[in-house]
């Protein structure tokens, strides 16, 4: 890896790195990097969330190193770049969670697999065969009285895998939901002991 390469990969806003950042008028705010706007950083501390406009920003540190003002735009936007991306991609794989549930519980697994986890997904169906492999070979040998604990045995794993496919369904959305109110509405700004000032005349 070069240089620079290298020195990009070390100076990269991810989610989680904590940061302090200096403000306009003598306020600063000390937090977990939480996501980004196009224009703000939202961090999280002591149970509270804080969007920050990169306006008000005067200096700023991640895990301990400063980062100049240009590298902190810059890399701002890099992030809010990867985490359109990501949005859009969690949104493609997000269906209507009736048809998520109905799937999963016609056959386990195949809600999964409209969300995009094709490894729980296909676990599921797998586990789904086997069972319905035993059934249909102790109906075969006509050895029916292990076949109502089996259907108890398939209708507990249906519904467990139902379960999972529709908390996986209701979280995408929450987050979908949440991306949405934030970049649309905007976050109150606090410190812990204060508002954050607005920033002066003449700062844009």
């Amino acid at each position: 890896m070069s240089g620079a390469l290298l020195l990009a990969a070390i100076t990269a806003l991810d989610p989680g790195d904590q940061m302090h950042l200096e403000l306009v008028g003598d306020g600063e705010v000390t937090g977990m990097l939480a996501e980004v706007g196009t224009q703000s950083l939202v961090l999280t501390g002591g149970n509270q969330r804080t969007e920050v406009p990169l306006a008000l920003v005067e200096a700023a540190w991640v895990d301990g190193a400063p980062m100049d003002l240009p590298t902190l735009h810059r890399e701002v936007g890099d992030l809010h770049h990867r985490q359109e991306l990501e949005l859009a991609a969690l949104a493609a794989h997000t269906p209507n969670p009736f048809l998520v549930v109905g799937s999963s519980l016609l056959l386990p697994g195949s809600g999964h697999l409209m969300l995009g986890e094709r490894s729980e997904g296909w676990g599921y169906i797998a586990v789904t065969s086997i069972i319905w492999g035993t059934g249909a070979w102790l109906m075969y040998s006509e050895n029916y009285q292990p076949l109502l604990p089996l259907a108890g045995v398939d209708l507990l794993f249906r519904t467990y895998a139902t379960a999972d496919a529709a908390i996986l369904t209701r979280q995408r959305r929450t987050r979908l939901g949440l991306s949405v109110h934030q970049s649309g509405l905007g976050v109150q700004l606090y410190r812990p002991l204060g508002a954050i000032p607005e920033p002066p005349p003449g700062v844009p």
